[in-house]
């Protein structure tokens, strides 16, 4: 019987050094101060067209949504997963990762319940510029301290 040598974090290929990197980013992003500037990016995009129904992407966009719901005092319409999308403009939004796949597969699906444009947005998702699923991609425009932090942290 071949044993197989045991690959420890440190020594993960490049990918998975990826992902790993991404999955902290987004958890500091859902963590208090940050959660609040992510929620207000958000809310920026939102305002930009008040007809869009905000759909969040992953647990950490679903935490940054009850956070969107309270700053924006219900004047922004979320989504979940039994919400009518027929003929409705969707934003889709997300927060760090490291490939563009969830955020495509629900622009895709939701395309075919009915939704008429699938917008999406998020503070860093690998690919997503190239994602021609999406009507439009935005990267959510944190502020300097933020961003200043984020990148010293990667």
């Amino acid at each position: 019987m071949t044993k197989t040598k045991a690959t420890s974090l440190r020594e993960a290929g490049p990918l998975l050094a990826q992902l790993l990197e991404a999955q902290r980013r987004e958890e500091e992003l859902v963590a208090f101060p940050l959660i609040e500037s992510v929620a207000d990016a958000v809310l920026a995009v939102a305002h930009r067209q008040p007809r869009w129904l905000l759909w969040p992407i992953g647990p950490a966009a679903e935490r940054i949504a009850g956070v969107v719901e309270v700053r924006s005092r219900g004047a922004v319409d979320i989504g979940s997963w039994n919400t009518p999308v027929s003929n409705r403009a969707i934003l889709l939004f997300g927060t760090v990762a490291a490939s563009p796949l969830e955020l495509q597969t629900a622009a895709e699906r939701l395309r075919g319940r009915g939704a008429v444009e699938v917008h999406a947005c998020a503070v860093d998702v690998l690919g997503a510029e190239d994602v021609d699923t999406f009507t439009s991609f935005q990267r959510l425009a944190l502020d300097e301290q933020l961003a200043c932090s984020l990148d010293n942290a990667a």
